[in-house]
């Protein structure tokens, strides 16, 4: 989704979005524009770096009680 000259894309499908960008930033400007992104998506690390195992431990870790109702009043408020 773009926001103003961002975007929100899941952390996995970052690599994906910047090659995108490139090919069509080549197509409509004739040269790949950079991106200014200073953190890498889970799809540009090493997969079995230590630092992104923990990551992806923690993302699958259960959401507490107290989450999933800050959750759900939120989505009630947002739609």
């Amino acid at each position: 989704m773009s926001v103003h000259d961002s975007y929100l894309i899941d952390y996995t499908r970052v690599g994906e979005l910047k090659r995108l960008m490139a090919v069509a930033s080549e197509a409509v400007a004739g040269a790949a524009l950079p991106t200014a992104y200073e953190l890498f998506g889970l799809d540009e690390v090493d997969p079995i770096a230590e630092h992104v195992r923990d990551y992806v431990i923690w993302r699958q870790t259960a959401r507490s009680e107290g989450y999933l109702r800050r959750l759900a009043a939120h989505e009630r408020r947002t739609g």
